[in-house]
């Protein structure tokens, strides 16, 4: 700036370059946390549907909730739970299965009723369980 020719010194020159990397690295870990948050929303609402599927498949606990069990055409449930029944959650067609399928968590710390489930991305699952006349309950479990 003490140069009347209108031309940056080199000092300033430095100090721009400095200024423009600080900024984006600032604005690179808002990008960071932003994707981070935005996967664990993912998961969450993920968790909330398969209550929901859970409740309406299954008539509130009172049959399977997988869609071709034997049960439903009379005949024996492997899904069987105490008094209810488990099955896991499908990602890609919003359905339940008795077969744990390939893990398809987004994040690496999920959350279900204040309870947190850990696992590296992709290797988790939603198993959901519900009783009769009961919520559903949901964890994150390993896949295959």
């Amino acid at each position: 700036m003490g140069e009347s020719s209108g031309r940056l010194s080199n000092f300033e020159m430095a100090l721009v370059v400095f200024i423009c990397a600080g900024i984006g690295f600032f604005v690179y870990l808002g990008m960071q946390w932003t994707a981070g948050t935005i996967q664990n929303g993912d998961d969450s609402l993920l968790v909330n549907t398969a209550k929901s599927t859970a409740i309406v498949n299954s008539n509130y606990g009172h049959e399977c909730m997988i869609a071709d069990c034997p049960s439903h055409s009379g005949g024996t449930c492997s899904h069987h739970y105490e008094d209810g029944y488990y099955a896991y959650f499908d990602k890609v067609s919003k359905k339940f299965v008795g077969e744990k399928m390939s893990g398809y968590n987004e994040g690496e710390v999920m959350e279900v009723d204040g309870v947190e489930y850990k696992g590296d991305y992709h290797t988790m699952i939603i198993e959901v369980t519900i009783l009769p006349n009961a919520d559903p309950t949901a964890r994150w479990i390993g896949g295959k």
